[in-house]
């Protein structure tokens, strides 16, 4: 919808080029801020947050 709208908007399929772009670096930007979850049960988020810590401080 959003590329449909910039398209008939501009008159232009650049426009749909640029947003792809920019929403790509914005999230290969979130990727490289996220924590390593490896070896960490998903129902358990608060032992992982702890064991973290744990590797940090020692």
């Amino acid at each position: 919808m959003i590329a449909e709208a910039l398209q008939s908007t501009t008159g232009t399929v650049y426009s749909v080029a640029v947003y792809l772009a920019v929403v790509t670096v914005i999230g290969l930007a979130v990727t490289f801020f996220l924590k390593e979850r490896q070896g960490v049960p998903l129902s358990d988020a608060e032992a992982g947050e702890k064991d973290e810590q744990a590797v940090v401080t020692a």
